[in-house]
């Protein structure tokens, strides 16, 4: 829920709040969703270990798989031919704060939520 709201809320500010045009922001959304779904894996760590040091974090094929991923989030975006396909536009500078900040919401919610779990954790006897 918390990713969907967030991919919304960008489409939201895109055609609204910032008047960009349907097919932008609907590259906004559409790119907000896709890095929203890379951060969120570092969420899914076990609730007793840290950010920084837990198994996802320590597996190379995860961050490979990451990189990967972005590069062919861009590729849909700034790849002539594919981007015609796909309908995709250069969502601009603004466009990528609201994207990227928009993308950030879930990450924050789940890392807040793990620390209280954590916290939960060791305080239990």
């Amino acid at each position: 829920m918390i990713i969907s709201s967030s991919v919304l809320g960008a489409l939201t500010i895109a055609t609204y709040y910032a008047g960009f045009e349907t097919e932008q922001a609907v590259t906004i959304s559409f790119l907000a969703l896709g890095f929203s779904k890379l951060l969120f894996t570092y969420v899914l760590r076990n609730p007793g270990s840290t950010l920084l040091s837990n198994d996802i974090v320590r597996n190379p094929y995860v961050a490979g798989s990451i990189v990967l991923c972005i590069v062919l989030l861009l590729a849909t975006v700034y790849l002539p031919g594919l981007s015609d396909v796909l309908g995709t536009q250069n969502p601009g500078k603004t466009g990528w704060y609201i994207l990227l900040g928009m993308s950030l919401i879930p990450f924050i919610v789940g890392q807040t939520l793990r620390f209280f779990q954590s916290a939960g954790k060791n305080n239990t006897p």
